[in-house]
């Protein structure tokens, strides 16, 4: 018996190099894409095309690879120099927006719209609350951004809020202090005193003439007054890069009260599109994320998703910021007191660019391979593949190139399916282990009256 087991082991360790071997060899990885190299140098750069960001299936994009013509990974480090556009900052004071208490608490809303053949008309009915109006109260925030030139894609608020306590602020934009333009919706939350500012970001936009206006409000009552004292706007001072886009198919039931979905991938989700299909509407929605059914939903952005039709042309609500999100399921819940969703929305996701550094000295033609999960990290530090590397010094490199496609369509599972087959796999495992178990007792026990 014990000779018997040597042998297994021994087969075991001798086929371990094996998997290692192949799991570096083209043919392993769900994705290949071929690269074409610049002329001008060995060390090369290259943007990651959309397509390899929705097959990596690790953190940090560890399972991306690049072979040369022999097989053979080349050298690869990630980028460190910003993708995005640089900014300098524009501090400006808040303008306090005073008004009774409950001066915003109407009851016995209720909202009408005709519809014509060239015009719509839309009324809404209500009562202010009987009690509005005992004692003076900070309603919101104005910014004075009439003389600011150039775009603007962020807001910092330099704000006292309550200490864990989750807070949501809404910026509106508008030119005449009647008709608001929603910009950004963002839940903030401060885990202690100490807490940096968190910046809510959104699609960048021009401010010249006109002004922003910030309200907030909580699930509950604060624990202490907000107060806002200004903010710190960032102004983009060079070139915007586009974010890459991939396009989620959602499941034929998704729709109603709440959509949920588990993304195909590990790569950080930037921003997501949700966009209300068929006719003219307007959606209050939140955000959330998680990685198992067993966690609580993360509140990750707010806001209204939109379809307006206006003298013949269409308002699409912008993406909602999600900063980098790291889940693999995401939950769109409308308001409670909404009608849901009348069919599936459109929903995309966008990705913040990546760039990699490879050395492109050996055997062409060479791949850009993504998609396998026991894939283990083989980036380089930036700084040992590029002397004197810098901000930079990635730009003056060769841009190697990958054949142009449309914006991927991914399959999102849903999260009940996701789970069910991780279940029967796990149960599988355990039947297999324990029919094993098994057999070695019965062969243990068949081997005793030869050893007596």
């Amino acid at each position: 018996m014990i000779r018997s087991i040597a042998v297994l082991a021994a087969a075991l360790l001798l086929s371990a190099p094996a998997g290692a071997a192949e799991a570096d060899r083209p043919e392993a990885y769900a994705v290949r894409i071929p690269v074409t190299p610049a002329p001008g140098g060995s060390l090369q750069q290259l943007a990651v095309p959309t397509r390899a960001l929705v097959a990596s299936q690790r953190a940090g994009l560890a399972d991306l690879r690049i072979f040369d013509g022999r097989g053979q990974a080349v050298p690869i480090a990630l980028s460190t120099a910003p993708a995005g556009p640089r900014h300098r900052m524009m501090t400006l004071p808040a303008l306090p927006i005073l008004g009774a208490a409950g001066t915003l608490a109407v009851t016995g809303v209720s909202l009408r719209i005709d519809e014509g053949q060239r015009a719509s008309v839309v009324r809404v009915d209500g009562t202010p609350r009987a009690g509005a109006g005992a004692g003076t109260v900070v309603l919101g925030v104005l910014f004075d951004t009439r003389r600011l030139a150039g775009p603007v894609d962020a807001l910092t608020l330099d704000a006292e809020v309550p200490v864990a306590q989750p807070v949501t602020f809404t910026i509106e934009a508008s030119d005449d202090l009647q008709d608001w333009q929603p910009v950004a919706c963002k839940t903030l939350y401060r885990a202690d005193a100490a807490a940096a500012p968190e910046a809510i970001a959104f699609a960048a936009m021009g401010l010249h003439g006109r002004y922003l206006r910030v309200t907030w409000q909580a699930a509950s009552r604060l624990v202490s007054p907000v107060v806002v004292r200004g903010a710190r706007l960032a102004m983009v001072a060079g070139e915007a890069v586009a974010r890459q886009r991939a396009v989620i198919g959602l499941p034929a039931s998704a729709g109603g009260k709440a959509i949920e979905f588990a993304l195909p991938f590990a790569t950080p989700v930037a921003a997501l599109e949700g966009v209300p299909t068929g006719g003219d509407s307007v959606v209050p929605v939140r955000i959330l994320g998680r990685d198992a059914r067993d966690q609580a939903w993360v509140p990750l952005a707010a806001g209204p998703v939109f379809r307006l039709t206006n003298s013949g042309r269409t308002r699409l609500n912008p993406p909602f910021d999600l900063h980098g999100a790291r889940f693999r399921t995401l939950r769109i819940e409308t308001d409670a007191n909404s009608a849901g969703f009348a069919a599936t929305p459109e929903v995309a996701v966008r990705f913040d660019p990546v760039r990699l550094i490879f050395l492109a000295s050996s055997t062409p033609p060479f791949v850009l391979a993504a998609g396998r999960r026991d894939a283990p990290p083989v980036w380089l530090p930036a700084a040992s593949l590029v002397p004197g590397y810098g901000p930079a010094a990635d730009a003056a490199l060769p841009a190697a190139t990958t054949a142009p496609a449309a914006d991927p369509v991914v399959a999102a599972a849903a999260p009940d399916a996701t789970a069910a087959r991780r279940g029967m796999v796990l149960w599988a495992v355990l039947l297999a282990g324990t029919a094993l178990l098994g057999a070695m007792v019965w062969w243990l026990m068949r081997q005793r009256p030869r050893a007596a």
